[in-house]
């Protein structure tokens, strides 16, 4: 179990080495955080087969065998064999089935990855190797957005809840949650604004500025009058 894990490692490493070449992703001239960020695997870039969807639409419509990419999924009741269509060599055959009892009936599935045999729910496909994320050592594009783009997303969400316009109340709203959403977009438009300005990357400190200045112009101006006072002591 221990080899199969670590040659699954050991092609990933094949592709992170390709990143890193002289002219690739990351070289050149720029910062080390944005460097690190771009050598970084992303779960995106790769087939994500969610495993338990596989084994509730087996058990709902009693079918066992399923395709996904060029590879058989045969669902059995301890576990799922998995074929090549292709007649590839396949680093793992099966893959264990694991379950929770729920609170209120049924049950939770998992599934156990082939390498490291912690319980997941979703897998990636590489090379004909099927394991979790950690083992391939990847990372959600999400854990890399910036404060900026955060707070951007954050306000989308909010305008999309009031139809993006913040002056007529969607249709069966309470006027309470329109008017508590309303707020919540303007300060959010006002924190991206602080964000913006002073090039923050905590949200701490863009709450800390927001709280004492209320809004992004008067942070700007006690910022440019604290500057030129700084400025009148140094003359």
């Amino acid at each position: 179990m221990r080899q199969g894990q670590d040659h699954a490692k050991q092609q990933v490493s094949l592709i992170i080495s390709d990143k890193i070449k002289m002219g690739g992703i990351g070289s050149g001239r720029g910062s080390r955080r944005k460097a690190w960020r771009s050598k970084t695997i992303k779960t995106e870039r790769f087939p994500s087969l969610d495993v338990t969807e596989v084994i509730k639409s087996s058990k709902t419509t009693l079918k066992n065998t399923f395709q996904f990419k060029n590879i058989e999924l045969i669902v059995g009741e301890s576990a799922i064999a998995l074929k090549s269509l292709e007649g590839k060599p396949l680093q793992a055959g099966s893959i264990n089935i694991s379950s929770m009892p729920c609170h209120y009936g049924g049950f939770r599935y998992f599934v156990c990855c082939p390498y490291c045999e912690k319980r997941v729910r979703t897998l990636y496909l590489y090379n004909m190797i099927f394991a979790c994320r950690h083992c391939f050592k990847m990372c959600y594009w999400s854990q890399y957005h910036t404060l900026f783009y955060r707070l951007l997303l954050k306000r989308k969400i909010v305008g999309d809840k009031i139809i993006n316009d913040e002056w007529t109340k969607p249709k069966w709203m309470r006027q309470r949650t329109f008017k508590r959403l309303r707020s919540e977009y303007f300060d959010l438009d006002e924190k991206i604004e602080i964000a913006h300005f002073f090039s923050l990357r905590s949200i701490r400190q863009v709450d800390k500025l927001f709280e004492i200045h209320g809004c992004a112009i008067s942070a700007a101006e006690a910022w440019g009058a604290e500057y030129l006072q700084n400025q009148a002591r140094c003359f």
